[in-house]
């Protein structure tokens, strides 16, 4: 999770974390009037665990998460540099998009 002013950026852990204890609803009372985003590699990825962990789609549901997809010069530059360092295989996606939505702001 990274945090800029009143944004907070979140990966698949944190949420995944969140969700599978109960605890979403806490985390959307806990965030206050902050924005909670989500970078599309981190939406990828929770879609693609739903199937086995189907709590991980109530954060896809979630009004109040929003999904920001990567789209900017800036953005797709940044998810290369950060995705040259971190991702190994099919690990480190979400990790990247999370760092590049945060470094291009």
């Amino acid at each position: 999770m990274a945090e800029q002013s009143s944004t907070l950026v979140f990966d698949t852990g944190p949420l995944s974390h969140f969700t599978q204890a109960g605890w979403l609803g806490a985390l959307r009372v806990i965030l206050g009037d902050r924005r909670a985003v989500i970078p599309d590699t981190v939406v990828a990825e929770l879609r693609s665990g739903a199937p086995s962990r189907p709590n991980l789609g109530l954060v896809l549901e979630a009004s109040w998460i929003e999904q920001h997809e990567l789209v900017s010069d800036e953005e797709l530059r940044e998810f290369a540099r950060f995705s040259s360092l971190l991702v190994a295989k099919d690990r480190n996606i979400g990790e990247a998009g999370v760092l590049a939505y945060q470094h291009a702001r």
